[in-house]
């Protein structure tokens, strides 16, 4: 069972994540640009490394929760302010664990050149957003070795609810997936509310009226809230939720499904 966790990027996600791993008992190591932001973590017994390599080296698992795929491909895989490529300073026998949305074929080439060196890969997408990833109930779409992922079950715990879809790259597929159908229905949810409204109905009721049936969600229950006092606030940058809906579109393109929903999800994260 691993003891020792490195997690590389402490922004809205992973601070809460780190502290999760440290209070589950979790010998826990982090690394963030700004050394700042990961200050507040070193009262739950988090340690704060000075560069990623530092981080990962005596790591059982290194979680990485970064921006966007060219990051991870340039904070693990280019050498560091140490010299050292973090990847390369892995140990054999530990896991790299990429929970950062990023392209399906940026996981399916760098699983290949981690088992080279004998280290395991998992492409370990969330859904929750900060509140999930606060209060540990994500849920984590996790491509990769079952018995990987399955030796991984307790440190996944800590951080919400594991489900194994397939090989590498199926974490990250079905989190494409998971952001087709929210952003369709948060476009569903905005228009049917607008004609409601301009047929002189008043969104509270109707918001109350729907929920308990066939239309309800947890997209009709908070982003209906949010659309009933007209808190338009953004929980994120809108730039991560398009590219999260499709990063350079390799499902539908590749797989030649129709993507009518998923161009109407990245058009409705760019509003």
């Amino acid at each position: 069972m691993p003891r020792t966790v490195a997690l590389i990027g402490t922004g809205i996600m992973g601070a809460h994540m780190a502290r999760r791993l440290a209070q589950a008992g979790f010998a826990t190591t982090v690394w963030n640009r700004d050394r700042a932001k990961a200050a507040a973590l070193t009262q739950y017994g988090v340690s704060i490394a000075d560069t990623p390599s530092a981080a990962c080296e005596k790591a059982d698992a290194v979680i990485v929760m970064l921006s966007n795929g060219p990051v991870v491909e340039e904070v693990m895989f280019s050498a560091d302010a140490s010299g050292r490529v973090p990847a390369e300073a892995m140990r054999p026998g530990a896991a790299l664990i990429v929970m950062s949305s990023i392209p399906v074929e940026t996981c399916q080439a760098q699983a290949p050149r981690m088992a080279a060196r004998g280290v395991g890969y998992i492409d370990a997408p969330v859904s929750g957003g900060e509140p999930g990833a606060r209060d540990g109930t994500l849920a984590i779409m996790a491509g990769g070795d079952a018995a990987l992922v399955e030796s991984l079950a307790d440190v996944f715990a800590a951080m919400g609810r594991v489900t194994r879809i397939g090989p590498v790259g199926t974490g990250q597929m079905t989190k494409l997936s998971n952001q087709i159908i929210v952003g369709a229905t948060m476009a569903a949810v905005a228009e049917a509310m607008h004609f409601a409204t301009q047929g002189g109905a008043d969104p509270a009721a109707w918001r109350q009226a729907l929920m308990g049936g066939f239309a309800d969600s947890k997209i009709l229950n908070l982003h209906g809230q949010r659309m009933v006092e007209r808190n338009f606030v953004p929980g994120g940058l809108p730039s991560i939720s398009s590219r999260t809906c499709a990063p350079r579109r390799p499902g539908p393109r590749r797989t030649g499904s129709p993507s009518r929903c998923s161009t109407a999800s990245r058009t409705c994260s760019r509003v």
